[in-house]
């Protein structure tokens, strides 16, 4: 495991993946993404890759074993890297298993309020979304794998609201919340 984990949650559209991506390119950090390890093992065991199939496959990996799907999504993306970011924590036992095997767990939630999520969902070009009404994307919204979300977002130390400016403030976090070594090798 990374000596630093820097977790992103949040809901369906809520900017994960941007934020994810806007880490990588300051810091140079590998992303891990649960979504993107479940698109590639459904595509390379011949399941169908929308998202209802990608909720469920998380789900059953979740209840077998949360520790070994963490592993494997953090060694499908990683190599061999001090800090890792980690993009779409949904599980609390996956929280749980972060915060036991990191020495530097830094928790990230965004957040979009719904019309903006759902504006983000229709206009995407994400195999996985191939249903675009409101009433598909509430269904994907409230599937059981989106409901402990709202578990993680108390115990992380930045909250963006992703609808407003917070790139200095993003960055600000990240330089304050690891140490000099994890920016010695940058």
């Amino acid at each position: 495991m990374s000596n630093s984990i820097i977790t992103i949650s949040g809901r369906i559209c809520s900017g994960k993946s941007f934020v994810a991506r806007l880490i990588e390119a300051e810091f140079g950090f590998p992303i891990a993404s649960f979504g993107g390890y479940l698109k590639y093992f459904c595509e390379n065991n011949g399941l169908p890759i929308d998202r209802l199939t990608l909720q469920n496959k998380g789900e059953e990996f979740v209840k077998i074993n949360s520790q070994q799907f963490l592993i494997d999504v953090i060694n499908h993306y990683n190599g061999n890297s001090d800090v890792i970011i980690l993009e779409g924590v949904r599980h609390q036992s996956i929280f749980e298993a972060i915060q036991q095997s990191t020495n530097n767990h830094i928790l990230i939630f965004i957040f979009a309020d719904l019309p903006t999520r759902y504006n983000r969902y229709y206009f995407r070009n994400k195999a996985s979304d191939e249903a675009k009404s409101l009433d598909q994307f509430l269904i994907s919204d409230n599937h059981k794998v989106e409901r402990e979300i709202d578990f993680i977002k108390p115990h992380c130390q930045l909250v963006i609201d992703s609808t407003t400016e917070y790139l200095d403030k993003l960055y600000t976090f990240i330089y304050a919340n690891l140490g000099p070594k994890d920016f010695n090798k940058l």
